[in-house]
């Protein structure tokens, strides 16, 4: 309480001198108002000691406007002058509450918009009184606006001082470069606002101050901010009242209005920026606080985490060991359980299938779902689930089984049998939980077993009954073992006897050289032989002896079979002794046969000799009869009457005949002689098919036959040797109208595709019967028709074309059939070129 009565008189006294001074100012005519500093000392106090300090700032006021204005108006602008204090109070005790501090960016905010509420209520009051009692006033508006701005900017401007310093908690330590900052906008501010500066700088002074202030709100703080606005304020109002700086006009209360204005937005703005300087520095100084806490908490943190960690990894190690192994065995069971190969099944304390595994499920054909929960035995072959219940019951009171076999049936009706492995797993009481069992399937085995047993019985029944001599062998000592009857009744011996004997005995090898061959056959395969024994009546008999090993109930022995081979031998020594002979006839034969061959030869070359001399000899003369007995026929030496043209004509065939009997028997000669030699060249088929037609038309039309060419291939020229293509056709052709009397015959030519090109002479004659179709190419073979008594011709020809074609690399057929005609096919591969491509 004490405190604030020294705050209320304080404030009295501080109202009471800057009033008195300012007072004549505004009760002057012109009326101005500049910064109002009564307004910002009421504003510190009330801060500082709350409503106490109104009374105070009234009877200051009053004392001051007593000295200088009428009672009534010194006691109204007493009265109008506590209102701004209280408006200020009001305000920021409803934002802020009993406590008030310029701290942070929003305690400027508040601390403005009190400040501008603060100076708008005194204005309005004090302008409108001081107009009710007569004053002269400039317009209204206006002078409520600088008298709002006058109160608005002392209390921004003046205010904070006394605020700040009174509270130098957070404030910075003030260096040299912040003094010099102060001093020099201080003095500043006090040379502009001293001189009449030209209007283009006037306007710029304000904006020069603003580095200045920025620098002192940052490196100062609010309490060289405080003292730089208040002093700058100070002075601009001082000068702007004298008419000096950059405020001053013409008009005194526009300058007022602007100064005011001024101060007003430079005050705020300047305590918004310092506090924000503030601000920042703070939360950055805790920021940095509370890392280094952060820190030191981190790495106690850190410390305590590292020894828990380096715990918790040696725990989650042996943790991790225990479930690696824990996850191996299981895998490995699990492995086991699931790819064995071996059938696996798990039965409950009743029998029932508690489980089973993929190798049981592909064994038996059943689904998992149908068999869990199913009793073994409904499983097993009629029969045996009784015998299961008896042994089950064993079973858990041994805890084992071993190889027990049961024949289980499977799904599609076949039975298997298994033999049973097993264990019985027992829970912590000690009562049965359930069986672990393998199931190998025996069902191959047990027939094996079976089949080798009945093998067994099967060779002992043959060994026994058979006709052929067997016996079973010892080779480490060479005696006999078993024989069987044929073997007693061979040699004679009984069977005690035999028994008794070594094989040395029977083929009088030494026993130590017995043994040897045996020992050596029985680590092969098997072993032929033959050997001279000795019948108990003294008899000596070449015997086969077929021997190999065999095992018999675990014993190593040799099995033989013998055939007394004695007969074959001698008739294999009679038949040595004929080959000898025969082959000494052969020697001889065949040296007659070359002999002969010889002879042959050279008949056949003398046939050849005289067949061509004769044909030469021949030739000579019938060229001269048929040269002849042409030009008679033909009346170039005179005229002839009917008989002699018959009878020169009858010379005149005769010849021709005879020549081509003559040209047959030669060409036959020079083809077996291999005297005719191929001369290839390229030729048109066309004019060749023509050129045999023509050459056979007049013989055809003297039969009133149809001669013609089907010719359906695009092959226009052939590679051969021509002369004996054309004589194979006149050849085929000629025999087609020799032997056709009605009807027609036709040349086809056809083309396979590739290079070989197919003539085929087709007539309607008697046809060749089916049993003469193999003669038909034979050298002096004539088919006669069935009404001559004799052929015409040499039978010479088709034997020529077949030869000469097949040294074309062709060949000739015949197709024929008695009363349908004959077709004789020729094919010769010679295609060179074609109308729509080329071959070779």
């Amino acid at each position: 309480m004490r405190t604030r009565l020294l705050w209320g008189i304080a404030t009295g006294f501080a109202v009471f001198a800057f009033t008195r001074t300012l007072v004549p100012l505004v009760l002057h005519p012109s009326g101005v108002v500049a910064l109002w500093i009564p307004s910002g000392v009421a504003a510190v106090g009330i801060i500082a000691a709350g409503p106490i300090v109104l009374p105070f700032v009234f009877l200051g006021t009053l004392a001051a406007a007593f000295s200088a204005a009428p009672p009534g108006m010194a006691v109204g602008m007493s009265l109008i002058g506590i209102t701004g204090p209280l408006t200020l109070w009001a305000v920021l005790r409803k934002m802020r509450g009993t406590s008030f501090q310029l701290a942070t960016p929003s305690d400027a905010l508040v601390f403005g918009l009190a400040a501008i509420a603060a100076g708008l209520v005194p204005a309005v009051l004090g302008a409108g009184t001081l107009v009710a009692l007569g004053v002269n006033v400039v317009a209204f508006p206006e002078a409520v606006v600088m008298w709002w701005l006058a109160e608005t900017s002392a209390v921004l401007a003046i205010a904070p001082v006394p605020l700040v310093w009174a509270r130098p908690k957070g404030s910075p330590t003030v260096g040299l470069d912040v003094v010099v900052a102060l001093v020099a906008t201080i003095g500043v501010a006090a040379f502009v606002n001293s001189i009449a500066l030209p209007a283009s700088i006037e306007r710029i002074v304000p904006f020069v101050l603003v580095p200045s202030f920025t620098w002192i709100a940052y490196r100062g703080g609010r309490r060289c901010m405080a003292i730089a606005v208040a002093s700058v304020a100070i002075i601009s109002t001082v000068g702007t009242l004298r008419g000096l700086g950059p405020f001053a006009g013409a008009v005194p209360h526009e300058s007022a209005i602007l100064l005011n204005l001024v101060i007003t937005i430079f005050s705020l703005s300047s305590l918004m920026l310092v506090l924000l300087f503030e601000e920042r520095s703070r939360l950055a100084s805790a920021a940095e606080t509370a890392r280094a806490d952060l820190e030191v908490r981190v790495n106690e943190r850190t410390a305590a985490l590292t020894l828990a960690n380096a715990e918790l990894v040696q725990q989650i190690a042996e943790r991790r060991s225990a479930e690696q192994q824990l996850a191996e065995r299981e895998l490995s069971f699990r492995l086991l359980y699931e790819r064995a190969p071996l059938a696996y099944q798990s039965l409950d304390v009743d029998g029932s299938f508690l489980d089973v595994n993929d190798a049981w499920l592909d064994l038996f054909g059943y689904e998992r779902d149908e068999i869990l929960g199913t009793w073994f035995g409904d499983i097993l072959e009629d029969g045996q689930a009784r015998i299961f219940a008896e042994r089950f019951v064993g079973f858990k009171v041994t805890g084992s089984v071993e190889g027990a076999q049961f024949s289980v049936r499977c799904k599609d009706g076949t039975h298997r049998q298994v033999a049973v492995y097993g264990r019985i797993a027992h829970s912590e009481d000690g009562s049965v939980h359930r069986t672990h069992c393998i199931l190998q399937d025996v069902t191959r085995f047990n027939a094996e077993v079976d089949a080798l047993r009945a093998s067994r019985e099967h060779f002992a029944s043959l060994f026994e009954n058979s006709h052929t001599i067997m016996v079973l062998v010892d080779p480490e000592t060479a005696r006999f073992v078993d024989v069987n009857a044929a073997a007693c009744d061979f040699f004679g011996y009984r069977h005690d006897e035999f028994l008794e004997k070594t094989i040395s005995d029977l083929n009088g090898v030494d026993v130590p050289e017995m043994i040897s061959r045996l020992s050596k056959a029985a680590t092969g395969s098997g072993d032929v032989r033959q050997d001279r024994q000795r019948l108990a009546s003294g008899e000596t008999r070449d015997i086969e002896i077929h021997s190999g090993p065999i095992d018999v109930n675990g014993q190593r022995l040799m099995f033989a079979t013998m055939h007394d081979v004695s007969d074959r031998i001698a008739a294999e020594r009679e038949l040595a002794d004929n080959r000898e002979r025969l082959s000494e006839l052969v020697l001889e034969r065949t040296a007659e046969l070359q002999r002969a061959y010889r002879e042959l030869e050279a008949a056949s070359a003398a046939k050849d000799q005289f067949t061509a001399n004769m044909s030469h000899e021949l030739r000579t003369p019938l060229n001269s009869i048929i040269g002849f007995s042409d030009m008679l026929l033909s009346g170039l030496v005179g005229g002839l009457d009917a008989e002699q043209e018959r009878q020169i004509g009858m010379i005149n065939t005769s010849g021709r005949h005879l020549l081509e009997l003559v040209n047959d028997v030669l060409d036959l000669s020079r083809i077996e002689s291999g005297n005719v030699h191929v001369e290839p060249e390229e030729f048109e088929l066309a004019p060749l098919l023509e050129s045999v037609i023509e050459s056979l038309r007049p013989a055809a039309e003297a039969k009133h036959l149809d001669l013609s060419v089907e010719c359906s291939t695009p092959v226009t020229v052939l590679k051969s040797d021509r002369r004996k293509v054309r004589q194979i056709l006149l050849n085929l052709v000629g025999n087609a109208v020799k032997f056709t009397d009605v009807g027609s015959v036709v040349l086809r030519v056809a083309w396979d595709g590739r290079e070989t090109v197919r003539f085929a002479v087709a007539d309607t004659g008697v046809g060749i019967p089916l049993q003469e179709l193999g003669e038909v190419f034979s050298e002096f073979h004539q088919v006669a028709p069935h009404d001559e008594a004799k052929p015409s011709g040499t039978g010479l020809g088709l034997a020529i074309s077949l030869r000469l074609a097949r040294i074309l690399g062709g060949d000739l057929v015949v197709e024929s059939a008695i009363g349908e005609g004959s077709t004789f096919t020729f094919t010769l591969p010679a295609v060179v070129h074609c109308e729509a491509s080329t071959t070779r």
